[in-house]
Order: structure tokens, then sequence, then C-alpha cells
């Protein structure tokens, strides 16, 4: 019951508020700079709802001890993701994530995935997305790349600092470069992994 309701405030609520931001968005080039501030401001605390919705999702998921396998979780984060695109990312995740990667790490990866979909969804001309998550024994590694329009001079984006703050948080990085065939943005997101 708990997987069923955090699969339907993410497929409805989350979506028509991204929806919606996503046309809010589309109207800050036709606004004077102090009404497009105005407006960015509004988006930013709508990212900062979504996010607190998906953390809460991710929350009460990472407690569920039957939870299924990041590799499976990431797969089911990128078939979503074809919802917000338009298309259906790739996917390159290592055979060893489910062995290197500790539970309570799980949440991280998906809300970095998550988070940079959405970013990317947010440049509305990309046509391609690549996902890349490497486990090694030290540290892991999660890229995504996309061949959009890349980051928004206009406003900037909420997502990438989320981002951002956790890969600090958590003894990270992460920084962002030219995407698929040079056009977009790839972002490249890492955290040391602590053995016991």
């Amino acid at each position: 019951a708990r997987e069923r309701l955090a699969r339907e405030v993410n497929d409805g609520a989350i979506q028509l508020l991204f929806s919606c931001g996503l046309r809010l968005e589309s109207l800050l080039p036709s606004l004077d700079d102090d009404a497009a501030v105005k407006l960015a401001s509004v988006l930013e605390d709508m990212d900062q709802t979504i996010a607190a919705i998906r953390a809460a999702i991710l929350s009460h998921r990472e407690s569920d001890p039957d939870e299924a396998p990041l590799r499976v979780r990431l797969a089911e984060v990128v078939a979503h993701a074809r919802g917000m695109l338009g298309f259906t990312p790739a996917l390159r995740a290592d055979t060893s994530l489910d062995d290197l990667v500790p539970r309570p790490v799980h949440s991280h990866v998906l809300a970095v995935a998550q988070e940079a979909f959405l970013s990317i969804a947010r440049s509305a001309a990309a046509t391609r997305a690549e996902l890349a998550v490497t486990a090694r024994a030290d540290g892991l590694t999660i890229e995504m790349s996309d061949d959009g329009r890349g980051i928004s001079r206009r406003r900037q984006d909420h997502g990438l600092g989320i981002m951002r703050s956790l890969a600090a948080q958590l003894g990270g990085h992460m920084y962002t470069g030219p995407g698929i065939g040079g056009a977009g943005v790839k972002v490249t997101w890492s955290m040391p992994l602590r053995q016991s």
C-alpha cells in the first residue's frame, strides 16, 4: 500500500506541479525584469516543494526492508523520466552497485538521478539523455548527460544547487560541463563510500 501511494503521489501530484512549473517558466522571457525575478522565486519554491515530496517518498521507500535492488529502482526512475522528457533516457548501471553501495546511500543516488532528469526537462530541447552510475570500493559516481540547450541563463537551476549541496554534505563533489556532442550539460556527481 505504501509503494502504491508513493507511486500515485509521484505520478500525480509531482507531475502536475512539474508541468505547472514548466508552463510558468515559459512565461519568463515575456516578462519585465521585476516580474521575472518574482516568478523565478515562485518557481524555486515549487522546485523545493517537489524536492521535499520526493525526499519524503524516498525516505518511506528506504525504510522498507523488501525494497527492490538499486539497479531496479534506477530503471524505475528512468522509466518515470520518460513522461517528463518525451523520450526514454539511456541507463548504464554497474552490476556491482547493489554489492558496493550501502542501502542508506540508495536514497541519495535516486534523488540525484531524479533532480538531474528534472533539470534536463527544464532545458526543453533535449532529445537524448544518458545516466551512468558506477561504483568502486571507495566511491560512487553519477554522470548525467543531455543534448539540450543547457542551463537557463535567466534562472539558476535549483535542482543543480540541490545536487551540489548534497554532494558537499556527503564529502563529494559535483561538476558540470558540455553534454552529448558538446551540447547540453554533463553533470558529474560523486561521493565517497566508506566501507565498514
